[in-house]
């Protein structure tokens, strides 16, 4: 594991690409921009079990207590280990980034606006 500090919204693709998966342990997050990035990326995210995270990806991540150092440890023990378990998250990924497409999102407000 290594530290990059701030990085450039440019290189993110690539580093997300080529990971064997995103950890992102946050206690509060309004959405998982990050996870949804990774799985577009086809990487798998092992998330905090928070309301926003679930919302946003749904089943297609790992999920751990981000207040129990043992469980995040036993979950990224199980991400690290587990390629079948990866892949079929990032199989189930592009579906759920689907999901959240601009286009989509348009399609809905749209429809919404013109209800009676």
């Amino acid at each position: 594991m290594r530290r990059l500090g701030r990085l450039c919204d440019d290189d993110l693709p690539a580093l997300y690409t080529s990971a064997l998966g995103v950890v992102i342990p946050s206690l509060y997050e309004g959405f998982c921009l990050v996870g949804l990035e990774a799985l577009a990326c086809g990487t798998a995210p092992a998330a905090a079990e928070i309301p926003a995270f679930r919302e946003a990806l749904g089943e297609t991540a790992l999920y751990f207590d981000p207040l129990s150092v043992e469980g995040m440890a036993a979950a990224l023990d199980v991400f690290m280990s587990d390629e079948s378990l990866r892949m079929r998250i990032v199989e189930q990924g592009g579906e759920q980034v689907g999901n959240f497409r601009l286009d989509r999102a348009v399609e809905q407000i749209w429809g919404v606006l013109n209800e009676p």
